[in-house]
């Protein structure tokens, strides 16, 4: 009786061909891949392959608004039909402890961050929807009001998030920073020395070239933070006026900002990053791009609130694409082809919208 050990053939394959062979596949596929075997879940969780393993955007979570007798924003997911993911990522957050009493604060690269108001102290966790994993952050004597959430997985293992701390300011004016990261389990806090001109508050974030971009609230301004190197600058918006109706988001590899003006949609690309010049990507006008879909007008600013009818969502991270929100219905725009494409119908008011882009990676994450 031969007793030789049966030898798959994709055993001979080395891990370089493999990787090329995986890296073709969708990222729902690519996730079933894991439980081929130890080898092959090793193979795609080594942080070495992670730049050629799929990282595309799968869908979008959202806070959709609930009834009277319900509980605030609940958390949902709507998964892109041409990637069809929503199997592969845990849409309700179900494995987090605080159950439906989660709210997401931000989304970077794969993790969440969540804050849970149940009970009498509020809990900030950091988590992977796809692989299920989380991690609480520590208590601190600072009042921290956690911003955003920092993770480039090919720069490091570790995230960091981004807060200010509310004892030594007011509202969401920043003048004290605080910040966490995964590598060292501590806060510290650091003042921004930034000058009257930057004093604003801020209402929009993009995680864009290593660093956080703030769009402000009241002025045309972006404030750039570099925490760890401690940097702070300004860039200037191509816009005259800021309101409601606006964008500030990152997309192949570029910054971008779009606003309504007038009756005007306006996207901007800033093309050359260390002397903020801006250039127009694409104008349209509304009132054409709706008669062409055949979509209902929506109000002048002028009337009831026109954020709540129409709105700018983020942007794609990897197509020509910016997403809109149109009498509760959510649209992709092809910026190339001027189309709108309707990719969610919904009749409930939503809130925060985040584009959100599966991460595979398992132990670097210290979840």
């Amino acid at each position: 009786m031969d007793c030789t050990k049966y030898c798959h053939p994709t055993d001979k394959l080395t891990d370089d061909l493999l990787i090329e062979i995986l890296c073709r596949l969708p990222v729902k596929s690519l996730l079933l891949c894991r439980c081929v075997s130890k080898a092959w879940h090793a193979l795609i969780s080594n942080a070495q392959y992670r730049d050629k393993l799929p990282r595309t955007m799968s869908g979008h979570f959202y806070h959709a608004c609930g009834t009277a007798s319900d509980w605030g924003y609940h958390v949902e997911y709507v998964g892109m039909q041409s990637y069809n993911e929503s199997s592969s990522v845990d849409a309700n957050l179900s494995f987090l402890p605080c159950g439906k009493y989660t709210s997401i604060v931000d989304c970077c690269n794969g993790l969440l961050l969540c804050h849970s108001s149940k009970g009498r102290t509020a809990k900030y966790y950091v988590c992977n929807p796809v692989t299920k994993r989380w991690a609480t952050l520590p208590n601190t004597d600072y009042r921290v009001h956690p911003l955003a959430l920092v993770f480039d997985p090919n720069l490091s293992r570790h995230y960091s998030v981004l807060g200010f701390n509310a004892d030594r300011n007011s509202g969401d004016k920043l003048e004290t920073l605080v910040s966490f990261s995964s590598e060292t389990g501590k806060w510290v806090e650091k003042l921004v020395l930034w000058g009257s001109e930057m004093d604003t508050y801020f209402r929009r974030h993009v995680f864009f070239n290593g660093t956080i971009h703030l769009l402000a609230y009241r002025n045309p301004i972006v404030v750039v933070v570099d925490f760890e190197r401690e940097i702070y600058r300004r860039i200037d918006l191509p816009a005259t006026k800021v309101d409601g109706r606006s964008c500030l988001g990152q997309s192949q590899g570029y910054l971008h900002y779009s606003e309504i003006s007038g009756n005007q949609m306006i996207v901007w690309v800033l093309k050359n990053y260390d002397r903020n010049e801006w250039v127009v990507k694409h104008s349209t006008s509304l009132e054409v791009l709706f008669e062409k879909h055949q979509v209902q007008p929506v109000p002048s600013p002028s009337h009831q609130s026109s954020s709540d009818v129409f709105d700018i969502l983020p942007f794609h991270p990897d197509l020509d694409v910016v997403f809109l929100k149109i009498h509760g219905k959510i649209f992709s725009y092809h910026l190339i082809s001027a189309k709108l494409a309707e990719i969610m119908n919904s009749c409930r008011r939503t809130g925060s919208f985040y584009v959100y882009t599966p991460c595979l990676l398992l132990e670097d994450l210290g979840l």
